[in-house]
């Protein structure tokens, strides 16, 4: 029953941290990855809570985990797809001089448009892969940049990123995982309310049942033991005193008294 009941929790728990993410990854202009993608993620992040919720969890675990799942999630989904807009410009310049990394390039649209190219306006970028490209493209003419600067152009694109949504919507975002934890703090309650209530259900009719079970059996013995010490009754033969024992008496019809 334990194992059954920590994987359904923890895949709940998962649903709730992704879809939270991916709200709010989609509301601040981010675009999704391939869906097999986002299946991964979740198999990816139920394996990861399941240890932590081999006990009850409390209201501020479940709350520390929808947080940290949905901002988990969030720099996921950036990594995989990156945000909608316009490619952007590297401002940075290496210590030795070099020029600045060219413009991003926008990342194939995994969904499909049917054929027809997407806008530039519309385009997706901002993603791990395109951050490489852009570092290892170079300039046009000049020489390719080094390759690890795609992590820190990422980074600092992230970071831009997040400066660019303002404090209200960051407030939101959390604000709306804090409520999704204490909800889900309040199903875990009443979950394990249910089990316990179950287990006590289940306790008193295994004590009812071995009770009577052992009453039964002590009946039983003391029939037994009482069949064996009790002894055999005896038939007796049925004696009318006074008219069998003698048999000098004359049997047949009385005789006839005289006159």
């Amino acid at each position: 029953m334990r194992t059954p009941l920590l994987w359904t929790r923890a895949l709940v728990l998962a649903v709730v941290a992704l879809g939270a993410g991916v709200v709010s990854h989609v509301a601040a202009d981010g675009s999704l990855p391939h869906p097999v993608a986002l299946a991964a993620l979740l198999g990816l992040s139920t394996v990861l809570v399941a240890p932590l919720l081999r006990t009850r969890a409390s209201a501020g675990r479940l709350v520390a985990l929808v947080v940290g799942g949905q901002l988990a999630t969030h720099a996921a989904l950036s990594t995989l797809a990156g945000h909608a807009g316009t490619a952007t410009t590297s401002a940075t310049t290496s210590a030795t001089g070099s020029a600045p990394a060219a413009p991003l390039r926008a990342a194939p649209d995994l969904a499909g448009t049917m054929g027809a190219a997407a806008d530039a306006s519309t385009r997706r970028t901002g993603s791990l892969i395109e951050q490489y490209q852009s570092a290892t493209a170079g300039v046009a003419g000049g020489p390719a940049a080094d390759p690890f600067s795609a992590l820190s152009a990422f980074v600092d694109h992230q970071v831009a990123h997040l400066a660019a949504q303002g404090p209200t919507m960051v407030l939101a975002h959390t604000l709306g995982a804090v409520a999704l934890g204490l909800w889900l703090a309040v199903g875990e309650s009443a979950l394990w309310s249910l089990v316990h209530l179950g287990l006590a259900r289940l306790d008193v009719a295994t004590r009812a049942h071995l009770v009577l079970g052992a009453a039964l059996a002590a009946v039983r013995d003391t029939l037994a033991a009482g069949r064996v010490h009790l002894p055999a009754p005896v038939p007796r033969r049925v004696r009318l005193p006074g008219v069998l024992d003698d048999p000098s008496r004359r049997r047949g019809p009385p005789s006839l008294l005289p006159a």
